[in-house]
């Protein structure tokens, strides 16, 4: 490599690493509250630094080779910033050996960030050509960011983690949420830097210096503005949500599935009269055939002397034969016994793609080959509202969690999870991110029950009301809200679902090419 290589392949690294920290400040030993550098936290500032370093040395480059290359250098050590709690599943809990769970980790990073030097690559230099003017590199940056965005939520079923503007949370430019959505925003945020770029590359100062104070003002902290007139509040409803905190390591043993029921049991005894009880995914971690003698009985008594509803997690048998991640839901008069079964399943631990069932295999899953729900499944209705319900990683998806609120609309959304896989690390707060962009994005109260973490309460701005230690067992009790209306995120996505985000930047960079041939 030359000096010059050199020198921009160091700053894609560089900006990927700070993508990756962006998203939750991973360092706790490491804080800087004054600069935003506070544990858990996502860090605008942080994103925008890796994003205009990332265009920057975009723009420089004058072959699909130069910038193909520093797209997957950003995108590799993006992902490995902000995944490497992975090898806590792989090494502390399934036990490989720690050289093959580091070797997992990057060739896993490797493979994913294949679509940033696609994106990045061979379709934004078609776009650009060398040295674009200030409105192509604007555009060209903003369709292949888009695309990569896409890309990354529905390839192999997708990976949806992250994402450019999930940084953005409690800042100006977050209020844009209930509009765009976080995939709206993202493009938004690449065609300024892209912009930027351009006034930088032909030393255009001044107009530079203007770029970054709309970036400052953009990333002012600031609750969301203009989100209460969207939705309307219908009603309320107390939620005690269990957080059991119970290892990885130990969830499958006899001795925790007796405690498990026991927990519930609890949480159904200490609840106020007629509330409900929301227990995490895989609560139960065995199908029901395997649970203690006499489990559901007392379960459903704790249930009739409390007289509320309960939903909690357990893999339950299928009509194919087979198994589902499921959430059981109870009511005290039983008249609505119902379930929801995930529809978006997690690659390797709850589906084996084909030809790595010895990878499954070595990390000695308990339970893996779940079979796949229904997308839309119906709320279920309580206390007048209707509730929609999410297990795991389902927050990640927005465009389907759109389409789920437009064509059965909730008033209320439920996510049960158990990252005890990754231990108390910051995949907890990254998780935690991404649904606070769901329910700002919607317009709704989410209520999240987890088996370490982030248990918690979040409006319909996003914003979290409660939230419990992670890693400690309790039970968090807060009266929530349901809201009724349609965001204008929920409006377009649910009636457009998909299609735009690979037309729109399809669109936008044939015109660009199209421009490029016959100017």
């Amino acid at each position: 490599m030359t000096r010059h290589t050199l020198f921009h392949t160091g700053w894609a690294l560089a900006s990927g690493v700070a993508t990756g920290w962006a998203l939750a400040w991973p360092h706790a030993g490491l804080q800087w509250p004054v600069l935003g550098l506070v544990y858990g936290t996502p860090v605008a500032w942080v994103q925008w630094v890796a994003l205009l370093a990332l265009a920057w040395v975009l723009w420089h480059q004058t072959t699909w080779r130069a910038r193909a290359w520093l797209g997957w250098c950003h995108g590799m050590a993006g992902w490995v910033a902000s995944v490497g709690w992975l090898t806590h599943a792989m090494h502390e809990v399934a036990g490989l050996p720690q050289p093959l769970a580091w070797l997992a980790w990057l060739a896993l990073s490797a493979v994913l960030a294949l679509e940033s030097a696609l994106t990045l690559g061979p379709m934004l230099h078609a776009a650009w050509g060398q040295r674009p003017g200030a409105w192509r590199s604007a555009l060209g940056l903003a369709a292949a960011l888009m695309l990569s965005e896409w890309m990354r939520a529905t390839w192999f079923t997708g990976f949806a983690w992250g994402g450019v503007a999930v940084p953005m949370l409690g800042t100006l430019l977050a209020s844009a949420g209930p509009w765009l959505g976080a995939l709206g925003v993202a493009p938004l945020m690449a065609a300024w830097a892209g912009w930027m770029a351009w006034a930088w590359g032909r030393r255009r100062w001044r107009v530079g210096a203007a770029g970054l104070c709309v970036v400052a003002l953009a990333s002012w902290p600031s609750a969301p503005l203009g989100v209460d007139g969207l939705t309307t509040p219908i009603g309320e409803a107390t939620v005690n949500l269990l957080q059991p905190a119970v290892a990885q390591q130990d969830k499958f043993g006899a001795s925790n599935l007796a405690r498990a029921a026991t927990d519930v049991q609890r949480a159904l005894a200490e609840a106020a009269p007629g509330s409900l009880v929301i227990a995490p995914e895989t609560v139960l971690p065995a199908l029901p055939q395997a649970w203690p003698a006499g489990t559901e009985p007392r379960l459903r008594a704790a249930l009739n002397r409390q007289q509320g509803a309960l939903w909690f997690g357990a893999p339950l048998p299928a009509t194919d034969g087979g198994y589902r991640n499921s959430l059981l839901g109870w009511r005290a008069d039983w008249a609505s016994v119902t379930r929801y079964d995930k529809h978006h399943l997690v690659p390797f631990g709850e589906y084996v793609p084909p030809g790595f069932g010895w990878f499954v295999a070595a990390m000695g899953m308990p339970l893996a080959g779940f079979g796949a729900g229904v997308l839309h499944a119906t709320p279920w209705s309580w206390r007048g509202m209707g509730w929609a319900i999410q297990i795991c990683y389902e927050d990640l998806f927005a465009l389907s969690l759109a389409q789920r609120q437009w064509q059965q609309p909730a008033q209320v959304w439920v996510n049960a999870s158990n990252l005890a896989w990754f231990g108390n690390g910051v995949a907890l707060p990254q998780h935690l991110a991404m649904a606070r962009w769901r329910a700002l994005e919607l317009g709704r109260w989410t209520v999240r029950a987890t088996n370490t973490g982030a248990t918690a309460v979040i409006d319909h701005r996003g914003q979290v009301r409660a939230l419990l230690p992670y890693g400690q067992a309790g039970v968090l009790s807060y009266r929530v809200q349901g809201r009724d209306g349609v965001t204008p995120f929920v409006r377009w996505a649910g009636a457009w679902g998909q299609v735009l985000w690979w037309a729109l930047p399809l669109l936008a960079w044939l015109g660009l090419v199209a421009f490029r041939r016959h100017r």
